[in-house]
C-alpha cells in the first residue's frame, strides 16, 4: 500500500473516530421510554424516539442475537461530492452470522445513498451491510405499541417454578388465551411479568400484531 493510502486511511480513521465520539456525546443525557432494554450489547445510548422504538423491535425479534447503539461508521457522497462520515443508530447481529448497521428513517426524510466505509467495523466475516428502517414500517400497526407494554412489565423473571408451569402448560394445551395463562399462576404476583420475560427469551409467542394485548391475546409455544 502506497504512503498516499495509508495517510487517507489514517486521516480517515481520526475523522470516523472524531464523527463517532460526536455522536455519543449528542446523545448522552437523552432518555426515550421505555428504560428496558433486553439484547443491547453496549450502553443504550439513543439520539430520538425512533431509534428507541426501533430497538424495541430488535428485542422482540428471535432471530436478532443482540444489538449496540451508535456503533460503526458509513461513508455517503453528497450533491457536491463531498464524502462524508456518518454513524448509524444501530450494529444489528443475527442468528444467522449475519450483522447489519441501521439507521431509523423519520417520515418524509429521502434515505442516503452509503457505502460501507472500511472504518465501519471491526473486521469480521461476512462484513456488516447498511439498511434504514422507515418510520412507517417501524411504528405501523399494533406490533411497537404491545412491544413496548411488555417491556414495561418485564420487571422480573418470576420464579423458575412459575416458568416452567407456564411453559409446560402451553406445551399440553397449545394456543391460550392470555387470561387462561395469568388464571394458570394465580399464586403468582408477577404473571404478566413472568410471560413478557418468557417472551423475550423467544421461549413463548404472543399474538401482538392485530389488536392492542387485552385478555383474548393468544400465547404459544414457537
Amino acid at each position: 500500500m502506497s504512503s498516499l493510502s495509508i495517510n487517507h486511511l489514517r486521516l480517515l480513521s481520526e475523522e470516523a473516530a472524531q464523527v463517532s465520539n460526536e455522536a455519543h456525546s449528542a446523545a448522552e443525557g437523552l432518555s426515550f421510554p421505555p428504560q428496558k432494554v433486553v439484547n443491547c450489547d453496549s450502553e443504550p445510548r439513543f439520539r430520538s424516539q425512533l431509534a428507541r422504538d426501533l430497538s424495541c423491535l430488535f428485542d422482540a425479534d428471535p432471530e436478532i442475537v443482540s444489538w449496540r447503539c451508535l456503533a460503526g461508521t458509513v461513508t455517503s457522497t453528497d450533491h457536491e461530492g463531498i464524502q462524508r462520515i456518518h454513524v448509524p443508530d444501530f450494529h444489528v447481529y443475527r442468528l444467522d452470522g449475519t450483522h447489519s448497521l441501521v439507521d431509523a428513517l423519520p417520515a418524509g426524510s429521502v434515505a442516503t445513498q452509503t457505502e460501507k466505509s472500511p472504518l465501519s467495523a471491526p473486521v469480521m466475516d461476512p462484513e456488516p451491510d447498511y439498511r434504514v428502517v422507515r418510520e412507517e414500517e417501524i411504528r405501523g400497526g399494533y406490533k411497537l405499541m404491545n412491544v413496548k407494554d411488555l417491556l414495561d412489565a418485564c420487571v422480573e423473571p418470576g420464579s423458575l417454578e412459575d416458568r416452567i408451569k407456564l411453559l409446560a402448560l402451553l406445551d399440553a394445551c397449545g394456543p391460550l388465551q392470555i387470561i387462561e395463562c395469568v388464571q394458570s399462576l394465580m399464586m403468582s404476583t408477577s404473571a404478566i411479568s413472568i410471560i413478557a420475560y418468557l417472551y423475550f427469551k423467544h421461549q413463548i409467542i404472543v399474538d401482538l400484531e392485530d389488536s392492542p394485548i387485552g385478555p383474548e391475546t393468544l400465547i404459544w409455544r414457537p
